[in-house]
């Protein structure tokens, strides 16, 4: 197993051969080191072993990976698109990417099936306990990090809001049921600042429910956002009702450990 450092090296020199757009090549970058970082920490607050943890390290070096071919193809990054980045990075990796970063083959399965199912609305129910283990940390480094972006104002670039656009019942609906909410319901910009807010059902341990309390990262979200009338007032409820429900599940892990 390769030490971080030398990860990171190898990960800098796959990345060099993408140059058409490097401000979302370097946007991207930034991201993946952060989703990684929170993976070695989340492994560690479970006492995962020093292996583990890098195991997690990589992971979330090698969750984006297949992000780089859709900057060449499409000049941008939706997740509503056609590209499948969980799908092709697993493919990437599978035909022979993934040993340039790792050299033992223990960890092959774990690695493969975390990138191919973090950006799945929900887990494949046949994965083994240590897939699913380390494909939660995975999906909740994620999270973290999207929300974290999400308080810089140059990524809700996209929030100019319609005043006619009204939260779909549907979405509506999921939220308050304590769902996730897929692409496929979102129907304007209010629908997208829900789903953001749902993320954190989908959150599964303790110190990504903390990290998000701490930063205060769904309270600074809605305050970048122009929100006015109704839908300030339904959001606001909403980021109230989000925030007290990683409340209740800090204190359920209190009580559980």
């Amino acid at each position: 197993m390769y030490e971080i450092e030398e990860i990171q090296r190898k990960f800098e020199e796959f990345v060099s051969n993408y140059r058409k757009n490097l401000y979302i090549v370097n946007a991207k970058k930034d991201h993946i080191y952060n989703v990684a970082n929170n993976c070695m920490e989340i492994a560690k607050s479970l006492n995962l072993s020093n292996e583990d943890i890098k195991v997690a390290y990589l992971i979330g070096i090698l969750h984006d990976i297949g992000r780089f071919d859709q900057i060449e193809e499409e000049n941008e990054l939706k997740d509503n698109s056609k590209f499948d980045h969980g799908d092709h990075g697993y493919q990437l990796l599978k035909n022979g990417l993934l040993q340039k970063f790792i050299n033992v083959r223990y960890y092959d399965d774990i690695i493969l099936t975390a990138v191919r199912q973090h950006n799945k609305e929900k887990l494949n129910k046949s994965l083994t306990k240590r897939e699913a283990l380390f494909c939660k940390i995975l999906r909740d480094a994620d999270k973290i990090d999207i929300l974290r972006r999400l308080n810089d104002k140059s990524y809700t670039y996209d929030y100019e809001f319609d005043k006619n656009d009204q939260i779909s019942e549907e979405v509506k609906e999921r939220f308050y049921e304590e769902k996730s909410i897929p692409f496929s319901l979102q129907k304007n910009k209010m629908d997208q600042v829900v789903t953001r807010l749902a993320l954190v059902y989908d959150l599964n341990y303790e110190y990504s429910f903390e990290r998000v309390k701490q930063k205060n990262y769904l309270d600074k979200y809605i305050e970048n956002l122009d929100l006015t009338g109704d839908n300030k007032i339904i959001i606001e409820d909403m980021k109230k009702y989000a925030n007290g429900f990683m409340e209740n599940e800090i204190e359920k892990n209190i009580k559980m450990s």
